[in-house]
């Protein structure tokens, strides 16, 4: 039997992706943040979008690929194809050109990150990666214009605040070895890919930097706090090491709970990636800038979940790349004698990561095909089916009932804030009181219930509550199964022509 190519091998991977990909992505329900960006872009005309993003606290790239998407289809499935195809190229530029080797490369298609939290989760994340590895793949071809990875960048700049990080540090990367990455480039070339970057970087602090009403708006205060230094530090481990607890509710979980182990675990980590690269210099320092970068950004703004903490790994692989593409060789000294040490393990190292990535993809992969990842879209087929549509539809706690509205393609009324909407905007005007004990739930649900009565007779319409808690009234349905824990709903109805009906016998009663 003949044997196959390299390229014959790339080509069955990127199939085979596609269409475990395709099934995997008709088996996963998207949850709210998936969901938000999309609802974003409908609600919004395409000034208004920029608008939004003050208060929004992500750039504008994934959600004006949205707008135009919706122009094409109205139905929330097109931003799941238009999310795999990102996936799907961003795979294909990694078995075209990085300098892995071909199992490393196979390991990395079906990963955590690449095949599930990157491909089936629809986020901006995956655009992001898509123009760093094309960066990347830009950078191996010495014969490449640097004006190309300037667009690049530019773009990379405005897909997720995360990523900002990653187009600083490879900017400075490239300014530092521009000579040896791109050898026919003249100064003028390097002038105009700084201008183009520095740019890029301006009009994203012009539109993106958070409004100070923005609920999320980071405090500027720097103080020393060992907790949540050490909440930072592990995102190392779980970036490395994803594999998830096996549960239902695996997603954000790792197998290996220990907050210690996964310390230690995060600086043996670091350490050893360091000797990795201690012979190339300007690697080396690509790779401490980006890991340090993210994690005082996990320190001192948000700590995030999984699908934040992979741009570590994202790091990490970058370097990895940058390392293996770089001529760059220091003689003698310290470092070629860690380097040393370090040469025979690295490749098996990185293939056993990438393996146990592997591992984690199938554990997800399978927890999301054999349970619903959230129940808003049970809610929204179960309000089609039964014809609820015309019913007021009353959404609390607002953003957890706000995925709802992309299935229905109807705006919910959020009690929140008085008014009908689709997503959230992040403001103080939203009222959410805080409950810290049973008596403040009570009296809360039986406000919740009073306003929902008052909708009804205020719109003559019946009102179908949608919540993410129960209520001591009759059930219409529930569901009650979800990986995220809190995208579970509870269902009940107010009948207007009923609820007018004793209204009037009440009005009746007084007056006698």
């Amino acid at each position: 039997m003949k044997k196959l190519s390299k390229q014959q091998i790339s080509l069955l991977a990127i199939l085979l992706f596609s269409i475990l990909g395709t099934i995997n992505l008709l088996s996963h329900e998207m949850w709210r943040d998936e969901l938000d960006s999309w609802l974003v872009a409908r609600g919004n005309s395409f000034t208004g979008i920029a608008g939004h993003m003050k208060f929004a606290g992500h750039p504008v790239l994934w959600y004006l690929a949205l707008w135009f998407v919706q122009h094409i289809s109205a139905n929330p499935v097109s931003m799941q194809i238009l999310h795999l195809l990102i996936a799907t190229a961003t795979i294909s530029i990694i078995l075209a050109y990085s300098p892995f080797s071909q199992l490393q490369k196979i390991l990395l298609v079906f990963s955590y990150f690449f095949f599930y939290e990157y491909a089936i989760v629809c986020r901006s994340y995956a655009l992001g990666f898509l123009m760093v590895f094309a960066i990347c793949a830009l950078l191996t071809r010495k014969n490449s214009s640097p004006l190309w990875c300037a667009l690049l960048i530019a773009m990379l700049v405005h897909t997720h605040v995360l990523s900002l990080i990653l187009a600083g540090t490879l900017t400075l990367y490239i300014l530092l070895d521009w000579r040896t990455l791109f050898p026919y480039a003249r100064r003028p070339h390097i002038v105009a890919f700084a201008l183009i970057v520095f740019s890029s970087f301006i009009a994203f602090m012009f539109y993106a930097i958070p409004d100070k009403d923005y609920t999320w708006y980071p405090d500027s205060a720097i103080h020393w706090d060992y907790g949540q230094a050490m909440l930072a530090l592990k995102s190392i481990w779980s970036s490395y090491l994803p594999l998830p607890q096996i549960k239902m509710h695996f997603w954000n979980t790792n197998m290996f709970s220990s907050g210690v182990l996964q310390n230690i675990g995060s600086i043996l980590l670091i350490a050893l990636s360091v000797l990795f690269f201690a012979n190339k210099r300007k690697v080396m320092l690509f790779y401490v800038a980006t890991t340090f970068a993210y994690l005082g950004f996990f320190y001192k703004f948000y700590q995030g979940y999984l699908r934040h903490h992979g741009f570590l790994f994202m790091a990490f692989l970058v370097s990895y790349w940058l390392y293996l593409i770089s001529s760059e060789n220091r003689s003698g000294g310290v470092a070629q004698r860690l380097y040393k040490m370090s040469q025979s393990v690295r490749p098996t190292f990185i293939t056993l990561l990438l393996f146990v990535h592997f591992l984690a993809a199938g554990i997800a992969t399978w927890y999301d095909t054999k349970y619903p990842f959230s129940a808003s879209k049970q809610v929204g087929e179960y309000l089609l089916q039964n014809k609820y549509q015309d019913c007021i539809i009353f959404g609390d706690q607002d953003f957890l009932a706000s995925p709802v509205a992309a299935w229905i393609d109807k705006k919910l009324y959020f009690p929140s804030i008085d008014a009908f909407g689709s997503y959230i905007t992040w403001t103080p005007e939203r009222e959410t009181p805080a409950i810290t004990n049973k008596e403040e739930e009570a009296l809360y649900d039986r406000s919740i219930w009073e306003k929902a009565r008052t909708v009804s007779l205020r719109y003559h319409k019946d009102v179908i509550l949608v919540l993410s808690y129960h209520l001591e009234h009759e059930l219409l349905a529930q569901f009650t199964t979800a990986i995220v824990k809190n995208e579970i709903y509870f269902l009940y109805k107010i009948d207007f022509e009923r609820l007018a009906s004793q209204s009037s016998q009440e009005d009746a009663f007084e007056v006698r």
